[in-house]
């Protein structure tokens, strides 16, 4: 039953992020914005889906959530967060982003037991 509600939380999630991603380059394409906001937010949208990836079968702490991100990426997650223009660390971003959750120290999806 968890598993069959991580799948529809990791299913919702990414028909709306390849959604979103589709949107945001049609918009940066219609308006020939050559400005960085919209690859940030591409790569923001990409970052918060390749994160829920992660932790669709399980939380982690954020130290685990950053150690599986740069196994499977090649690169830290802090890296990524830079290239998408944030300032925050892992923690900080997480927190501000609605499809996860935090408790106990563990990152979760929203919704999700952790």
């Amino acid at each position: 039953s968890s598993s069959l509600g991580a799948f529809r939380a990791i299913s919702k999630l990414s028909e709306l992020s390849s959604r979103q991603l589709l949107t945001q380059f049609q918009d940066c394409s219609q308006t020939r914005d050559s400005d960085s906001m919209c690859t940030q937010n591409v790569e923001i949208t990409k970052l918060v889906e390749d994160l829920s990836q992660l932790v669709k079968d399980r939380s982690l702490t954020s130290d685990e959530l950053g150690l599986m991100y740069a196994f499977k990426h090649g690169s830290s997650v802090n890296e990524a967060l830079r290239r998408a223009g944030v300032e925050e660390k892992l923690e900080g971003f997480v927190s501000g982003q609605k499809v996860f959750s935090k408790v106990g120290g563990r990152i979760g999806l929203a919704g999700e037991v952790p």
